[in-house]
């Protein structure tokens, strides 16, 4: 691979995504330390900069058609890339204008993709990455990186907070003395109902004692809900307006975290600390065994469930079949130390 002064992803607006962006634009940096790394999103551009704070060698670029100026600026910004890689699309089409811009911004570059139903990928690609549902994203991102003669130097997708956060010290909080919980994924096609979040909160509170608390954590839009379950189960707490860097350090210096399928959960896979993830059907490749290969993980799910195609609706079965018995044994199985266990 000739030197790469210029590297560029495409990412949808979402924390997943963009870690994984920041995971493959390590690995370039890895090779090409004095590169220009950049992620290209449409939207929420101030969050993911926060989120990756810590990281100051990536530049968070935000572009979209809604506001035609900040494309000049991207284009100014980011051409001439000398290596760029898309987004996988899942069971979509990533945009064809995305698409473009891509082949425009790479003029002279190469330029690497995921198969897609799109007909004409192989005539703007040089690189086209199969995609399969069943394959970690992890893995993905390798494919790319090996299919434009990148060494794949880091093979464990890690996070960091920005030195000096105080939100422990905010919300009166000491390290590894509480859980972190999460039971909103944005969507409630991938969430659960307001009774079983509080019955998983109560089974919760009864395993891991008095002495330690159930931190409930979400975005600005859940707080009405957070306040109906800590009504609910007094004993629980509430931290409500978190930046991204307050809730990168809540969850690394936690004792363990429980969450739905989402940002939280990434965020705690890739600070290593003890996790019980929730996931329905479709989010097999984003928690299989090759996605976050280390102990300490613990994936709750019932595929069989939707053995005959997953049944897309508000609160879908495949997740609310995960009972707060399955969440609290597993939590128990993971955390450390085991005198958390009640006896």
């Amino acid at each position: 691979m000739k030197t790469v002064r210029k590297a560029l992803t495409f990412r949808a607006s979402s924390i997943g995504d963009c870690l994984m962006g920041k995971y493959l634009l390590e690995n370039i940096h890895a090779q090409f330390p004095e590169a220009q790394c950049s992620i290209l999103v449409a939207s929420k551009g101030p969050m993911i900069r926060d989120l990756l704070a810590a990281y100051s060698w990536i530049d968070v670029v935000e572009a979209n058609t809604k506001h035609p100026r900040t494309i000049f600026t991207a284009l100014k910004k980011l051409y001439p890339s000398d290596v760029t890689i898309t987004q996988y699309s899942g069971r979509g089409v990533f945009s064809t204008a995305s698409k473009l811009f891509a082949r425009l911004l790479t003029r002279y570059g190469r330029l690497a993709g995921f198969t897609d139903a799109w007909p004409l990928n192989r005539f703007l690609f040089d690189c086209l990455i199969p995609f399969s549902m069943r394959r970690a994203m992890r893995l993905h991102e390798c494919n790319a990186l090996e299919a434009l003669d990148i060494p794949v130097s880091i093979q464990e997708i890690t996070l960091v907070p920005k030195e000096g956060n105080r939100v422990l010290k905010r919300l009166d909080l000491t390290k590894s003395s509480y859980i972190v919980l999460n039971l909103f994924s944005g969507s409630k096609g991938r969430g659960l109902s307001l009774e079983h979040k509080i019955a998983i909160v109560h089974a919760l509170l009864e395993t891991v004692g008095a002495h330690t608390k159930i931190i409930l954590t979400g975005g600005p839009s859940d707080e009405p809900i957070m306040h109906d379950i800590k009504e609910a189960v007094p004993k629980s707490f509430i931290a409500p307006g978190l930046s991204m860097q307050d809730l990168i350090t809540l969850v690394a210096e936690s004792m363990g975290v429980v969450s739905l399928d989402t940002g939280v959960g990434h965020i705690a896979a890739q600070t290593g600390v003890p996790l019980v993830i929730m996931r329905t059907c479709w989010g097999y490749n984003w928690w299989n065994k090759d996605q976050y290969p280390r102990k300490g993980i613990t994936v709750l799910a019932h595929d069989e469930i939707c053995m005959n195609g997953h049944i897309s609706k508000d609160f879908p079965a495949c997740l609310g079949a995960i009972s707060p018995k399955e969440v609290t044994a597993a939590l128990k199985k993971i955390l450390i130390p085991p005198t958390l266990r009640k006896v």
